[in-house]
């Protein structure tokens, strides 16, 4: 038996994850701060795994992946 679970229901989980990582960020030495938005997907993808993996689902989880992807090696060029 698998759970119905939509797109919206991941972001709500990502942002409570995201909001409550933030708190942690600050309290986490510089070394550890990378660290994150690993945790973040391995919640996601086992929370996907847990409910079945449908097509939705994981879809979402590629987004996010690709989304901390960008974020984190994004190249910020101020053109003037």
């Amino acid at each position: 038996m698998f759970l119905a679970l939509s797109r919206l229901h991941l972001t709500i989980l990502s942002g409570l994850l995201l909001y409550l990582m933030s708190w942690f960020e600050r309290i986490l030495s510089e070394c550890l701060r990378g660290l994150i938005e690993p945790i973040i997907l391995l919640i996601l993808w086992s929370y996907v795994v847990l409910v079945g993996m449908s097509p939705s689902v994981v879809l979402f989880c590629c987004d996010v992946d690709y989304l901390f992807f960008l974020l984190r090696f994004s190249v910020r060029n101020d053109y003037r």
